[in-house]
């Protein structure tokens, strides 16, 4: 873009943001963030009022449709589950516009950016902070969905979009509002947008027994197809088996073995299509006296199994000893190490109310949270999508986990293994018995030390 073009594409913006809220002109714009996947401005106008304005870049996820479900996700957040999402004053997902790009113009947050005092706020603050998150989840977990995608304005014509069928027990008129305001269509995930996987004819797995095996599926074609292996003397190569197309197909291969596994089919709850925000951390939450007014940061958000994205959010995860009071000696401790006993008791208290509170108000998130074998189902399917760009590695340790506690996991696919067959008969009894005999089958060679 020129000099030239870039200052008329300002100005355009400038021009659009101060209609947007009804002022004359945009009398300062100043650059916040050039981030990984968005550009973000400040925009003063002559009336006083602000406005955020945010670009997405390239990487960002697949022109349209990353703009498109964005805003309605935020909106979906903001007026039908009455959270504080930012109000959205206009936006544009298609670059034909005097901006020469995608964009989003909303509300200034409100409150004070919680990354700036959570380390100084009281233990009663940050308790308060805490409760309110719980009930934001509350609200997100208040409405599901019949599949998984991402959410979009009914009326903007998304192809493959279907209407956003509402299966939580909610009032009927909800229901029909989302039928007949929002859809269910392409998921944004960079997984499926990637390399050529744009241009290729892939199923994104909509529905539970779908999803697991749809991203696997998604790698194996785009190995099949357009792979080239660097040549041997290339110093860049990081080993011969990542390298090696075969070498992925054949652990992709043994992953889709266990993949109708993955999911925890016998318990609907856990697997059933959610909206989530998965980054819930003190830079996304903005608080005024003692309360959450404001959450940022939508992007990523989509309609998908609750048992995939549920987890602590990022404010109250603690990964150190539990320590809910200070020990008898406390008094006779050095300075540095009462305040640094004083930061670990703030922590284990705030995540232990949070575990009791989810416990109490979102049983469903409380399962996920403490899912039997939980990570060792649900890791392989964050790492099946992307071994060649990335690492082979990673999905490779973890077959390897699941070696570690093989005996419990056999138990447990063997478990869902006869759950899924009380619902078959004939053919399809059949045919699944065939393809899931391996579970039997490994077991007994594992018994016998043959299982590599």
């Amino acid at each position: 873009m020129t000099s030239s073009s870039s200052t008329q594409a300002a100005a355009g913006f400038e021009c659009i943001a101060a209609e947007s809220i009804g002022a004359n002109k945009c009398v300062a714009m100043t650059k916040l963030v050039e981030g990984t996947f968005n550009k973000t401005f400040h925009l003063k106008m002559d009336n006083s009022s602000t406005a955020i304005a945010r670009i997405p870049q390239p990487i960002a996820g697949p022109k349209y449709y990353t703009t498109a479900s964005e805003i309605t996700i935020i909106d979906f957040a903001h007026t039908v589950l009455q959270i504080p999402a930012l109000q959205v004053h206009t936006w544009s997902a298609c670059a034909d516009n005097p901006v020469g790009a995608e964009y989003i113009i909303m509300e200034e947050a409100t409150g004070t950016k919680l990354e700036d005092i959570w380390d100084n706020l009281s233990l009663e603050d940050r308790i308060g902070i805490m409760k309110d998150l719980v009930l934001i989840e509350n609200k997100l977990l208040s409405v599901s969905f019949s599949r998984y995608g991402n959410l979009y304005y009914s009326g903007k014509a998304v192809p493959g979009a279907v209407v956003a069928e509402v299966v939580s027990d909610t009032s009927p008129e909800l229901k029909m509002d989302m039928k007949t305001q929002f859809s269910i269509g392409p998921v944004v995930a960079r997984d499926f947008w990637t390399k050529e996987n744009s241009v290729m004819d892939i199923d994104q797995g909509h529905l539970p027994h779908e999803y697991a095996a749809a991203l696997v599926h998604c790698e194996q074609k785009w190995i099949e197809q357009y792979t080239i292996p660097k040549p041997a003397t290339d110093q860049f190569i990081t080993s011969t088996v990542q390298n090696s197309s075969e070498a992925h197909l054949s652990l992709l291969k043994k992953y889709l073995q266990v993949a109708p596994y993955l999911l925890p089919t016998d318990d609907p709850n856990l697997i059933t299509s959610t909206i989530w925000h998965t980054d819930l951390h003190a830079s996304n939450l903005f608080v005024d006296k003692g309360h959450i007014t404001s959450v940022i940061d939508w992007q990523e958000a989509w309609t998908g199994p609750l048992v995939l994205q549920g987890h602590h959010p990022h404010l109250v995860d603690y990964q150190g000893d539990i320590i809910l009071e200070p020990p008898p000696n406390f008094k006779d401790l050095e300075l540095n190490e009462k305040a640094q006993l004083k930061k670990q008791i703030a922590s284990s208290i705030i995540l232990y109310l949070y575990e009791q509170q989810t416990a109490k108000l979102n049983p469903n998130l409380n399962r996920v949270l403490h899912l039997k074998l939980g990570r060792v189902r649900c890791e392989p399917i964050s790492f099946v999508s992307n071994t060649w760009d990335d690492d082979i590695l990673p999905l490779h340790e973890l077959l390897i986990n699941v070696e570690s506690m093989y005996d419990e996991a056999v138990a447990l696919f063997s478990e869902l293994r006869e759950i899924r067959l009380k619902n078959m008969i004939g053919k399809e009894r059949k045919d699944f018995e065939a393809q899931t005999r391996w579970v039997e089958s490994s077991s007994q060679s594992h018994n016998d030390g043959n299982v590599e």
